[in-house]
């Protein structure tokens, strides 16, 4: 009886290896950067990145089989803090054309193609091309009813207590479907839906792909109320040793100043680990008060899961009286 037991149980062992997959991972970002503090004209010494509390480090868990998977992010920010990261998530798989995820998910497959710099600011990021769809504790259903055809709706309560109508959830509806036309680009729509009536938005996108070692990504975001319209788009370029990047953000629109930036991104491969980069960005470009330019360069050593990278950035505004700021930032970022 007993050796029928252990048998059983190695076979049941065994069928879930065979048919479901459980999955390490993480990712993780830390500076420690040398600069300048123009309030008191002092050198100070700080971490970061800012929006991780000057520190991230992650796991991340995911199990799937066929029809059924997780995702966990676990991240620490700031050397005290441990919580949920990006994602926290079920998904089931019903069929071919439909997947459905609740808790906390990023969805990427419409979201803009090309990340912002990183020494300096930067002319927008990957969702001022075209917003991921967020809910934070929520639902992203996704539909591919036909090939190259994705259509993804997000709703999101962001609470586990009663207090939520349906009509304020259904009034902050995400929707949008994306076309991949063969060997040309992506060309995607949504609707960025709030129960403010001035922060409901549509916002359209096109990535270029048809040229080789060329990658383009453009978006405008319109505003159905009083908030302003704003449009975004990048252009990489890769020839052998070679990257070129360039960004452009601007805002405009219903009586407010309009906001118009650049940032642009050099990188050249010496041989490895080693390559070198150098990035400019010119901001607030129409507003005269808050002008400013943005310039760095950096050397950086490229492993297979990660990077070590050190450089010096600077910042100088054109306005009467500026001081110059700058900082030496070293970074070392994983990735697994």
């Amino acid at each position: 009886m007993k050796k029928a037991l252990v048998f059983l149980l190695v076979l049941s062992l065994v069928g879930t290896m065979a048919f479901a997959e459980i999955t390490v991972g993480g990712w993780g970002r830390i500076d420690f950067i040398t600069g300048s503090n123009t309030t008191n004209d002092t050198v100070v010494m700080y971490s970061g990145p800012s929006w991780a509390s000057g520190a991230r480090v992650g796991i991340n868990f995911a199990g799937k089989s066929d029809n059924m998977g997780f995702n966990l992010n676990i991240d620490s920010n700031g050397g005290n803090t441990l919580g949920v990261g990006d994602q926290a998530k079920i998904w089931a798989k019903i069929n071919d054309m439909l997947t459905i995820e609740l808790g906390k998910v990023q969805g990427d497959k419409l979201r803009g193609k090309l990340g912002g710099h990183q020494l300096i600011g930067s002319a927008g990021d990957e969702d001022a091309i075209f917003k991921r769809f967020y809910p934070t504790m929520g639902t992203l259903i996704n539909l591919t009813p036909v090939e190259g055809l994705y259509i993804g709706a997000a709703l999101d309560p962001n609470t586990k207590d009663e207090d939520k109508t349906a009509e304020v959830v259904m009034k902050n509806v995400q929707a949008g479907a994306g076309y991949t036309i063969p060997d040309v680009g992506l060309a995607r729509v949504q609707y960025l839906g709030s129960d403010n009536d001035d922060a409901r938005f549509v916002q359209v996108a096109f990535q270029l792909t048809a040229v080789k070692n060329l990658n383009a990504d453009v978006g405008a975001k319109f505003a159905l109320g009083k908030a302003q319209h704003s449009a975004s788009g990048a252009v990489s370029y890769s020839a052998d040793a070679l990257g070129v990047m360039g960004r452009f953000f601007t805002a405009f629109g219903n009586s407010q100043d309009t906001d118009l930036d650049f940032s642009a991104q050099l990188t050249y491969k010496l041989t490895d680990p080693y390559s070198i980069g150098a990035e400019f960005g010119f901001f607030n470009a129409l507003v005269e008060a808050s002008r400013e330019i943005q310039g760095g360069a950096y050397l950086r050593l490229s492993y297979g899961n990660g990077y070590v990278r050190a450089g010096f950035q600077g910042t100088q505004g054109l306005a009467s009286g500026s001081k110059f700021d700058w900082a030496v930032p070293v970074r070392l970022e994983y990735w697994f």
